[in-house]
C-alpha cells in the first residue's frame, strides 16, 4: 500500500515543476502584479494532504475512455457531497447511440421490479432516452439491464481488477465462464471435474511474475485467475484480456476441499507483493499458505505447501488488509509493512492475526483479535482504508470492527443469513446478499437502507464491476447484471448555446439547488424530488427582459442560508432560505443597484463581504450586513468573466497572509489576477496561453484551478506561488468544480463532456 501511495505521488510530481515569482516596482512605487510561470512539484507538504490520497486500480483503461454526448456544451458544475457521502452525482457515464427503455413489470409494496429490454454494443455504456426518477435523497434509478443464462449452477462470480473480464465459477464440473464486459459474451471455458468454491484476481506483473511463473510473451494486458475446488485443488491462469489466451502457470492441490481462498493482497488497493502468495480456507479447517511458481508438475507442490494455522470447523471466509507495523505498536517490525490476516469459521469464529513471510516461509506473528459469534462466518471485507472490518453470516447481523481498536463499533440486523457483502469501488456503498432472496444497497455513511433488490433465489455472491455495473448471482443457473447509476434531469432554457447565462449552486449542505433561468433563479430541494420550492420571482419584482447570471451560495458557518445573485440588471439581490418546522420560507434581504451587466458574484472567505463585476470591468465590494460599499470599485482591466474566492477553511488555515490572494478574478483575456483584499489592488498574475475561461479555488486548501481556450487545467499553489500540475481534456475549460474535500476535480466544457479527476494524478475517473 505504501509503495502503491509513492508511485502515484511521483506520477503526480513528475507532471508538476518549480516556481518563478517575483515583485518588482514601476513608476512611484506602483506595486506590480507578481507573474506566476514555469512548472512545480506535488510534494508540497500544504499541498499533498488534500491532493494526494489512497491508490486503486479499479478501473480499466477501456471503461475510463468511454463518453457520451449530453446534447449541448457543458458551461457550469457545482458538486455536492459530505465527508461520508461524496459526490452523489458523477455516477453515470453513457454512450452516444445506445438505448435502454424500462418498463415496470409489478410492484411488491413500494419497491418496483424492474425489467430492462437493452439495445446497445455495451451494458457498460448506455444511453437512457426515457428519464426515471434518478438520485432524490438516496434513491436510485436502476434495474437489471442483462441476465447470463448458465449451464450449470452458479457459485462464485468475480469482476477481474479493471473490470474487462466477469469470471463466473459453477458446481458440479461446469468449470470456469470468462465473459467479456462490453456485451458479456462468453469468450472461453476454463475446464474443472469439481465445483469451482472461490476465485481471486491480481493484477499480472510483467518484471516479477514473468520471471517466478516463467509466463513469456505480450503481458500488457494480463491478469492472473485463481480458482480453487472441492477436490483441493488451485489452479492459476493468466489470461490476456486483449487476446482471450488463457495459460495455466500455477497449480497445487491440499487435503480437503476448498471453502475459501486470496490471494496474499490488501483487500482495499488491490495491492499484492511480489513473490506472489496465495491463501485457502479447507474444510478440513487448515489454513495453508503457498508461494507460486513454475511448478505445474504436481509432483513438485508438497514441499511449499504449509499450513499456517487451523480452526476446529471449516474455515468459510477471510480477506487481508495492510498496515503500518509502528502503528500497532510491533517495535520488533518497525517502519515495514504489517500484513494483516481475519478467517472466519462455519462455527462463528472471527481471528484477526498478524503474519510474515520469513525465509520462505508463513508465521503468525500476533493474533490482534478474537470473536465468536453464534453460527457460520461466510463473509469478511475490509473497507477503503482498512479501518473498518465488516462481518456478515449466520446470525443474520452484519458487524463493523474498528481495526484501530479492535471493538465492534456498529451492528446492523438483516433479514436471512449474510452470505456475500461488498463495497463499490468509491465507498459509499455497500452490498449486502443474502438467503432471504435479496441485496441490499447500504449508504455506508449513515448505514440506511436506500435500494433493495429482489430476487429468485440466495445472493450468495456479488461482484461490483467498473461504471457502476453490479453482477449478482439471483437465482441458481442466473446472473443479474445490474446499472446501479443515479439520474436526474432538471430543465433549463438557454438564449444561445454556449450558455453564458447557466449558473448553478449547491447549498453547503446539498439541501437546495440553486439554477439561473432566463430573468428567473429556480431553488430546487433535493430532498423533494428536486421539486421547484422557491423562486427570485416570488420576493423580487423582476423585469422580464432582464438576464440572471449568477448565483452563489455562501459556504461560510453563520450565511450558509444566503443566496447571492447578480445579472444584467445591475441589481445584486440576496435572499434567505430558511427551513423552520418542515416549512420553507423565502426572504428577500437586499436589492441594490451596483452597475448594468453583472455577470459574476462571489461571498468574502469570512462572510462579511460580497464581491460582484460584470461588463464595466470593475470589481465591486459590498458589505454582507449593511449591503454598503466597502471600498471605492477596483479597475480590474477588462469586463469581469468571473469570481472566485478562497474558501474559509484554507483561509483560516493560512492566517493574515491569506488575504494577500483571497480573490481571483478572469476578464476575458489569458490571465487570471489574484487581488489582495487590503491593498485592493491585483497581486498575482498568472498567464496562460489562451483565454482563462473559468477558475475554482480547492475547498479547503489555497489551492486555484484554472481553465482556459487551450483545453488545458493548470493547477497553482498560492502560498508558494508555484504551478503544482496541469491535464488537457477534449474542448475549451468552461467550468470547474472541487468536490467538498478536494479529492475529485469535474471539468465541462465545449465538446459536450464533462470529466471527473482524482486530484492525486488528475487521471479520469469518470466521462460524461
Amino acid at each position: 500500500g505504501a509503495s502503491a501511495g509513492a508511485s502515484a505521488g511521483a506520477s503526480a510530481g513528475a507532471s508538476a515543476g518549480a516556481s518563478a515569482s517575483a515583485s518588482a516596482s514601476a513608476g512611484a512605487g506602483a506595486s506590480v502584479p507578481r507573474k506566476v510561470s514555469g512548472v512545480g512539484h506535488l510534494n508540497n507538504p500544504r499541498i499533498e494532504l488534500g491532493l494526494k490520497r489512497r491508490t486503486s486500480t479499479i478501473f480499466s483503461k477501456a471503461t475510463l475512455s468511454k463518453s457520451s454526448s449530453v446534447g449541448g456544451a457543458i458551461d457550469d458544475l457545482d458538486l455536492y457531497g459530505e465527508m461520508g457521502e461524496r459526490n452523489e452525482n458523477y455516477r453515470k457515464n453513457m454512450a452516444a447511440n445506445n438505448r435502454l427503455s424500462i418498463h415496470e413489470n409489478g410492484k411488491d409494496g413500494e419497491n418496483s421490479i424492474f425489467e430492462v429490454d437493452y439495445e446497445a454494443e455495451s451494458v457498460l455504456s448506455s444511453k437512457i432516452e426515457e428519464k426515471s426518477s434518478g438520485f432524490i435523497h438516496g434513491n436510485f434509478s436502476s434495474g437489471k439491464v442483462k441476465e447470463i443464462y448458465l449451464k450449470s449452477k452458479a457459485f462464485v462470480i468475480k469482476f477481474n481488477t479493471d473490470s474487462t473480464i466477469l469470471a463466473v465459477g459453477t458446481s458440479d464440473g461446469g468449470g470456469v465462464e470468462l465473459y467479456e464486459t462490453s456485451q458479456f459474451h462468453l469468450i472461453h471455458t476454463i475446464e474443472r471435474t469439481s465445483t469451482v468454491s472461490a476465485l481471486d484476481w491480481v493484477e499480472f506483473d510483467e518484471e516479477m511474475d514473468a520471471k517466478v511463473l516463467g509466463k513469456g510473451g505480450d503481458n500488457k494486458n494480463s491478469q492472473l485467475l485463481a480458482v480453487g475446488s472441492f477436490d483441493g485443488f488451485v489452479k492459476i491462469y493468466c489470461i490476456n484480456s486483449a487476446t482471450d489466451d488463457v495459460t495455466l502457470v500455477d497449480s497445487f492441490q491440499i487435503e480437503s476441499a476448498i471453502c475459501s481462498m486470496s490471494f496474499i493482497k490488501d483487500a482495499a488497493t488491490n495491492y499484492a507483493p511480489r513473490p506472489l502468495s496465495i491463501a485457502t480456507g479447507d474444510r478440513n479447517g487448515n489454513i495453508t499458505i503457498v508461494n507460486l511458481g513454475e511448478y505445474v508438475d504436481m509432483s513438485k507442490n508438497a514441499k511449499r505447501i504449509r499450513i499456517l494455522d487451523a480452526f476446529e470447523s471449516p474455515v468459510l471466509s477471510m480477506t487481508f488488509g495492510f498496515f503500518e507495523s509502528n502503528e500497532k505498536g510491533l517495535s520488533q517490525f518497525q517502519d515495514e509493512i504489517s500484513i494483516i490476516m481475519v478467517c472466519g469459521s462455519r462455527n462463528g469464529e472471527v481471528i484477526a492475526s498478524i503474519i510474515r513471510q520469513i525465509g520462505e516461509e508463513w508465521h503468525t506473528v500476533q493474533v490482534l483479535f478474537r470473536l465468536e459469534r453464534q453460527g457460520a462466518i461466510r463473509t469478511l471485507r475490509f473497507n477503503h482504508d482498512g479501518t473498518t472490518l465488516v462481518v456478515g453470516g449466520y446470525d443474520k447481523t452484519v458487524l463493523f470492527i474498528n481495526t484501530m481498536l479492535w471493538k465492534i463499533v456498529r451492528e446492523l440486523e438483516v433479514d436471512g443469513t449474510i452470505q456475500t457483502i461488498e463495497y463499490d469501488p468509491y465507498n459509499r456503498y455497500l452490498l449486502l446478499g443474502s438467503r432471504s432472496n435479496v441485496m441490499t444497497v447500504v449508504d455506508t455513511s449513515t448505514l440506511h437502507t436506500i435500494k433493495t433488490f429482489y430476487t429468485q433465489g440466495w445472493v450468495t455472491s456479488i461482484s461490483w464491476g467498473g461504471n457502476s455495473v453490479i453482477a449478482m448471482r439471483s437465482s441458481n443457473q442466473v446472473i443479474s447484471l445490474i446499472l446501479f447509476e443515479p439520474i436526474q434531469s432538471l430543465g433549463i432554457t438557454l438564449p444561445s448555446s454556449r450558455g453564458e447565462d447557466c449558473s448553478i449552486s449547491w447549498s453547503t449542505d446539498g439541501r437546495f439547488l440553486a439554477r439561473t433561468l432566463g430573468s428567473d433563479v429556480l431553488i430546487a430541494d433535493s430532498r423533494k424530488n428536486f421539486e421547484t420550492i422557491a423562486k427570485l420571482s416570488d420576493v423580487a419584482v423582476i423585469d422580464e427582459t432582464e438576464i440572471a447570471r449568477s448565483v452563489r451560495f455562501c459556504e461560510v458557518e453563520g450565511r450558509q442560508d444566503q443566496l447571492a445573485i447578480v445579472g444584467q440588471s445591475g441589481q445584486l439581490r440576496v435572499v434567505s432560505i430558511r427551513v423552520s418546522v418542515g416549512k420553507i420560507h423565502q426572504q428577500l434581504k437586499a436589492s441594490i443597484f451596483v452597475e448594468k451587466d453583472l455577470r459574476s458574484v462571489a461571498w468574502s472567505p469570512d462572510g462579511k463581504s460580497i464581491f460582484t463585476g460584470g461588463r464595466g470591468g470593475s470589481l465591486h465590494i459590498l458589505s454582507a450586513t449593511t449591503y454598503d460599499r466597502t471600498s471605492e470599485p477596483i479597475n480590474t482591466g477588462g469586463r469581469i468573466w468571473m469570481i472566485d474566492s478562497l474558501s474559509q477553511a484554507a483561509y483560516n488555515d493560512v492566517g493574515e497572509y491569506a488575504a494577500s490572494f483571497a480573490i481571483a478574478i478572469t476578464n476575458g483575456r489569458n490571465i487570471c489576477s489574484v487581488f489582495d483584499l487590503q491593498a485592493k489592488e491585483a497581486n498575482i498574475e498568472i498567464t496562460r496561453k489562451r483565454t482563462v475561461r473559468c477558475i475554482k479555488f480547492h475547498p479547503t486548501l489555497s489551492v486555484l484551478a484554472i481553465g482556459d481556450g487551450s483545453n488545458e487545467v493548470m493547477i497553482v499553489d498560492l502560498v508558494g506561488e508555484r504551478k503544482l500540475a496541469s491535464f488537457f481534456v477534449d474542448g475549451r475549460v468552461n467550468s470547474i468544480a472541487f468536490s467538498p474535500v478536494g479529492d475529485y476535480i469535474a471539468i465541462g466544457c465545449d465538446e459536450n463532456i464533462f470529466s471527473i479527476h482524482e486530484t492525486t494524478t488528475f487521471k479520469i475517473v469518470q466521462e460524461i
